[in-house]
């Protein structure tokens, strides 16, 4: 019974069509390593409140070159979008 009024729907109405997958956007290089340095600081961070005195001083230049290299990708990250921004807006 059940598969007479299937085939008589199908027939009447049709198979409803999937909808495509939304594909994950795809994060850019730059962002990528925006991503790694954050972690990278933290898991320092950490190390630096159990280390020992000696140790801090290291650990210390360490997350300072981290920084550094946050604030020069974060920098970059945002030119380019600004650029895409305009380039958006000249095109509209």
């Amino acid at each position: 019974m059940t598969s007479l009024i299937y085939t008589v729907s199908k027939e009447r109405f049709g198979l409803a069509e999937k909808k495509p997958e939304k594909l994950t956007p795809i994060i850019s290089r730059r962002q990528r390593l925006i991503k790694q340095t954050r972690k990278e600081l933290t898991s320092v961070k950490s190390q630096y409140r159990k280390a020992k005195e000696e140790e801090k001083v290291g650990l210390q230049q360490f997350r300072s070159t981290l920084r550094q290299k946050l604030s020069t990708l974060n920098k970059a990250e945002r030119t380019r979008q600004r650029k895409r921004k305009r380039q958006r807006a000249r095109f509209i």
